[in-house]
């Protein structure tokens, strides 16, 4: 250990330098990654107005569709996380990669809403494990004194992925079709995985070049992880974020064109705000958050006290900006909320990790990842149904944003109360 505050693994003898140039390729096709991930997510909300048209499809309906993607997603998720404690992580996202472009067929040879159904649940179960792989993969590459950068620039990825989907995908089905997006999709993540082969290898901190105390190498220590107070405040602010980004890609482009009247060439342009101020905080707050920790500044303090302040101040933005006449502030306002909560994803990751024994890294951050995207599954079919039993569907979604609000909120202060790596680690036995 190099300080007082390094937490959860001891670093490989030889390999204690700084991360090198090969590290950041690895990282940089990670986020390339989950940009697809994202993309593939975010197409169905950016088609949302011509499906439902050409289907005659109710918002309940349309939600069942969207939450489809997650029937699986989840258990994915942990299920994939600890197939990779035997298998090399590199050749599950070769496979994950390959399967997401053959997920699309169903759409692309016109199998009408049977086809999209078993597409997007077929893609969200290959999707489910990208989060928590891409982040164990980059902590293979980099020490754990160096690890706050690639974790949160793998999560950044996916916030680039609506950032660049949005226009990108946009454009395409307005002038080429819905359809179109989906095969620009399915060809993305093979090109992806054909550069993936000629680049992939083992990083020099994955567990086989770790050195671990014996005991939390152990099984029954790495689900003690599940029971620490860190644990559950990461996950649940976790899952209030997530709540919060789904509804960006499921129902906000639908919300904006229908409700409150832009355009559609004006809704790509608009869902590019929220990510891009997601992605500066990711990694604004994992940079300040390492930085303060490198200061003396007490984990709980660094991490949970950080994380608790940007979601209060995202939850009381989410509340206000659907009361707002003025068009440009209540886009300002309505980025903030939903962008600024990801910084939950990054921070949440590492703070696990560093109470978590190394060589069962990718399970936990699997099954906890598993746990936390269930609030896909469940808020955009939420949604569709509070829209639907409203009185109107402006009132129906002026409840959905409150909700949302008070979820931000409540997470974060319970977040900001529980979060200590230190206390944790110490307490788990892997300090």
């Amino acid at each position: 250990m190099t300080g007082k505050d390094d937490l959860a693994v001891a670093e490989p003898r030889a390999a204690t330098s700084e991360p090198t140039g090969y590290a950041w390729l690895i990282t940089a096709m990670l986020v390339l990654l989950m940009l697809i991930n994202w993309g593939d997510k975010a197409v169905l909300g950016l088609a949302a107005v011509p499906i439902t048209e050409e289907f005659g499809l109710s918002h309940t309906e349309y939600g069942f569709l969207s939450s489809a993607f997650f029937f699986l997603f989840s258990i994915s998720s942990a299920a994939v996380g600890m197939l990779a404690v035997k298998i090399r992580t590199r050749w599950i996202l070769l496979v994950m990669a390959l399967v997401w472009s053959v997920c699309q067929i169903p759409v692309l040879i016109g199998m009408g809403v049977a086809g999209l159904l078993v597409s997007r649940i077929a893609l969200g179960a290959a999707e489910g494990p990208t989060s928590s792989l891409t982040v164990h993969t980059a902590h293979d590459w980099f020490p754990p004194s160096r690890r706050g950068a690639p974790t949160a620039l793998t999560q950044i990825g996916g916030a680039l992925g609506l950032a660049v989907a949005a226009p990108t995908l946009t454009a395409l089905i307005v002038h080429f079709g819905w359809k179109s997006a989906f095969l620009a999709l399915a060809i993305s993540g093979i090109v992806w995985a054909v550069v993936w082969v000629l680049v992939a290898k083992d990083g020099p901190y994955s567990a086989a070049a770790v050195e671990e105390p014996a005991k939390p190498a152990g099984g029954p220590a790495a689900w003690r992880v599940f029971l620490r107070p860190t644990w559950w405040g990461g996950f649940l602010f976790a899952f209030a974020a997530y709540w919060a980004l789904s509804l960006i890609s499921a129902w906000l482009p639908t919300y904006l064109e229908k409700d409150a009247g832009f355009a559609a060439s004006t809704v790509g342009a608009l869902l590019i705000v929220p990510p891009l101020i997601g992605a500066a905080a990711q990694l604004g707050a994992t940079v300040l958050s390492d930085r303060l920790v490198r200061r003396g500044v007490p984990h709980r303090y660094a991490r949970g006290w950080l994380l608790g302040g940007i979601g209060v101040v995202s939850g009381a933005c989410v509340l206000a900006f659907p009361h707002v006449e003025t068009p440009w502030l209540s886009i300002a306002l309505l980025s903030v909320g939903l962008g600024a909560p990801g910084a939950a994803f990054p921070l949440g990751q590492l703070t696990t990790a560093e109470i978590t024994p190394v060589r069962k890294r990718s399970a936990v951050l699997g099954w906890t990842v598993g746990l936390v995207t269930l609030a896909g599954l469940v808020a955009p079919a939420v949604t569709g149904r509070m829209v639907d039993a409203a009185a109107t569907a402006h009132q129906g979604y002026l409840d959905v944003w409150t909700l949302v609000g008070v979820l931000l909120i409540a997470g974060a202060v319970i977040a900001a109360f529980t979060i200590d790596p230190r206390r944790d680690a110490r307490a788990l036995g892997t300090a």
